[in-house]
Order: structure tokens, then sequence, then C-alpha cells
């Protein structure tokens, strides 16, 4: 930050000059040096006007920028606060996804362990989202021989699975084997 202008420098100037100034000036009807030194009184009056002017302006931007600082270092604990509770959110959301895929890999090893035709005959009864999220665990083989089994039954609940099988990423594999 640069330091503003003081006038005090250029009044001590002026009163250093103001006596060749009176030397150089023409005569004037009051006197030698009258009119010089009626010039240099207005000019260091308002000068110092100025410089009051001048101080009082740089007071209310300092206070300005102290009101900034404040305001910046607030923002930077809201933001510091905020990032925290996005993480410990992750922190949660991956606990939870990584709960849910252990229930799920639960699940899949139950219908696995069961008789294909066991197996259609539950998942007949289930939506073919809940059905395709379970045999999104399960081993592409097993998968295809419980909806051989459910065809026989139900094919069009079967269709629907594997409509639903289809759109959900990385099931590429079970697809390939039905």
């Amino acid at each position: 930050m640069t330091k503003p202008f003081h006038f005090h420098s250029l009044f001590f100037m002026l009163l250093l000059l103001s006596p060749l100034m009176a030397q150089d000036a023409p005569p004037t009807a009051f006197g030698s040096g009258y009119q010089s030194e009626i010039n240099i009184d207005k000019a260091m009056e308002g000068i110092r006007i100025r410089e009051q002017e001048l101080n009082e302006r740089e007071a209310r931007l300092s206070e300005r920028e102290a009101q900034l600082q404040a305001l910046q270092q607030r923002l930077n604990g809201q933001i510091n606060t905020l990032d925290g509770v996005r993480a410990r959110i992750e922190e949660l959301l991956g606990t939870v996804e990584e709960k849910q895929q252990e229930k799920l890999a639960q699940v899949a090893k139950i219908y696995e362990a069961m008789k294909p035709k066991d197996a259609a005959s539950v998942v007949a009864e289930m939506s073919p989202e809940e059905v395709a999220s379970i045999f999104s665990a399960m081993n592409p083989r097993r998968v295809g021989a419980i909806l051989d089994a459910l065809g026989k039954v139900n094919p069009v609940h079967a269709a629907k699975i594997s409509f639903v099988m289809k759109n959900i990423p990385g099931l590429d594999e079970v697809k390939d084997a039905l």
C-alpha cells in the first residue's frame, strides 16, 4: 500500500521559499510582499483543508479495508467448515455404500446357493430393479440359470429383468452369459 502524500512537506517548502517569492514579486499598492503573503496564506489554508479531507478519506478507506479483511476471514472460516462437512459426508456415503455392497453380496450368496428353479420363484415376486441389483453381485452363470428357470414360468418378468440389467454399468459379463 502506498503512503498518502502529506502536505506538511509542501507547506514547509512554501515557507522556505516565501521570502524569495516576496523579493521577486512586483511592488503593490500595499507595499512589497503583502500580496504574496495573502496568496501563501490562502494556499496554505487550501492545503490544510485538502490534507484534512485526504486524511478523513484515508481513515474511511482503512476502516473499509479492515472490514473487508474481517469478512474475508469469516468467509475463509465458513469455506473451511463446509470443506470439513463435505469430507465427512463423502466419508459417510462411502461407508453407507460399502455396507450396502456387503448386504447385497450376502443376499447374492443366498440366491447363488439356491436351486435355479427355487430362486426363480422368489425373484418372480420382486421388482425387476431389485432382482437386477441382486444379480449384479452374482456369478453370471448362476444368473443365467435363474433367468432360464424364470423364463419358463414368467417370460415377461425375465425379459424386464434382462432389460434393467443391460442398463446397469459393469454388467456386460452377465449379459454375455445370457
